[in-house]
Parts: structure tokens; C-alpha cells; sequence
């Protein structure tokens, strides 16, 4: 037999060429997928690890004010006044506030001038931006300090007090995100419950906001 007879003769390839060019591109797109699969996994398992540490060191840093020695004696000390207080006398109060807001005026500019506040806005003045404001508030709800003038002078009927000193020591609240109504600025408020050290009695809440896109890097 010859050796063109031996090649004309050899059985031909069950498999076509274009059949073969199609498995091979299914395969590609298998590995494609599944590599995009997990680079998505693994991008959702950052972004909630990074979410995480986020969530922790806010609830440090609000930890970590929550106890500061001097703005829990400003506390002390507006508790020692507004006590006495009832709720047509608050009610009062944030009207007169809110009207010397609009002139930064009385009120308004005691708020201000008050070192617990200055305090404040040098730690916000601080942070980065990462900080759209902070504030105090003492028994009844009203504010004791602030890094900047807020809207209302009463807090007591916002969820950043009523989910942290009516539930007592530990307490911390989460808000969803907000767009604050002077810096236009989207945030997240978290509020802790303050305590005194000394008594370990609850005396008010503090109040962060964090600005969105500064928690989410």
C-alpha cells in the first residue's frame, strides 16, 4: 500500500474545525464568568469589611466624647438649669432660638460662644470633612453645645435623642442618611447616650453626623 493510499484511507476527524473554535470560545466565557463572579464577591466582602470598619471607628470616636471630662461637666451644669424646666418653657426657648439664628443673635450666639461649643468646632475644624457636625444635648433634650448653630435649639422629639437617653447608658443610635439643611451636605448621624463617670447616671446624648461619602471610603 502507498503512502497516498494509507492517508486517503486513515478515518477523518470526527470533529469539525468550526465546532472545535466554538467550544473553545464557551470555555473562555465560562472562565470570563466565573472570574467576574469573584471579583464580585470579593468586592462586596471589602466594600462590607470597609463598612465595618467604619461603623466601628465611629462608634469609638462617639464613645470617646461621650466621656470627655469637659463636656460632660457642661452637661452636668445645664441639667443643674434645665430641669426645672417644663414644656411650654422649651417650647419657648426654641422659638426665641430660632429667631436668633436668623441674626446669630442672643441665644443663638450664647450657644456659640459657650467653650464646649468652641471645642467642638475646633474638633470638627479637624476632622477632614469627614465631620459634618457635632452636638450635645442634656436631659430635656436641649443643646448644650454645638460645633456650628443647628436648626432647633430643642432636639428632644429627634430620633437622636429619643433612641439614646430614654434607653439609658451604652445606647447608641444609627440614623440613615439625611442631607443636613445648612451645609447641603448628605450624612449619617450617630448618637450615643452620655454618662457621667463619676455617678454613672445617663445626663444626655451626643450627636455626630459623618458625612456619607467620608464613611464609605
Amino acid at each position: 500500500m502507498s503512502i497516498d493510499e494509507s492517508v486517503e484511507g486513515a478515518p477523518a476527524s470526527s470533529q469539525k474545525p468550526g465546532k472545535s473554535r466554538k467550544t473553545s470560545i464557551t470555555f473562555i466565557l465560562r472562565c470570563v464568568l466565573a472570574a467576574a463572579v469573584i471579583i464580585g464577591i470579593g468586592l462586596i466582602a471589602y466594600r462590607g469589611y470597609r463598612a465595618n470598619q467604619a461603623t466601628n471607628a465611629a462608634i469609638a470616636e462617639i464613645t470617646r466624647l461621650s466621656s470627655d471630662r469637659k463636656l460632660v461637666d457642661a452637661v452636668v451644669a445645664q441639667n443643674a438649669q434645665s430641669f426645672r424646666l417644663v414644656q411650654g418653657d422649651i417650647a419657648a426657648l426654641d422659638r426665641r432660638y430660632q429667631a436668633d439664628v436668623k441674626t446669630k443673635s442672643g441665644i443663638a450666639a450664647e450657644l456659640m460662644a459657650r467653650p464646649a461649643s468652641q471645642m467642638l468646632k475646633s474638633y470638627v475644624d479637624g476632622a477632614q470633612d469627614r465631620i459634618v457636625l457635632i452636638m450635645l444635648m442634656d436631659k430635656a433634650g436641649l443643646n448644650v453645645a454645638a460645633s456650628r448653630l443647628t436648626h432647633d435649639y430643642w432636639q428632644g422629639d429627634e430620633e437622636k435623642f429619643t433612641q439614646t437617653l430614654p434607653l439609658g447608658p451604652g445606647a447608641v443610635h444609627w440614623g440613615k442618611a439625611e442631607r443636613d439643611d445648612v451645609t447641603g451636605r448628605v450624612m449619617h448621624i450617630v448618637a450615643r447616650t452620655m454618662i457621667d463617670p463619676k455617678t454613672g447616671e445617663a445626663i444626655g446624648a451626643v450627636a455626630i453626623g459623618y458625612d456619607r461619602l467620608a464613611l464609605s471610603r
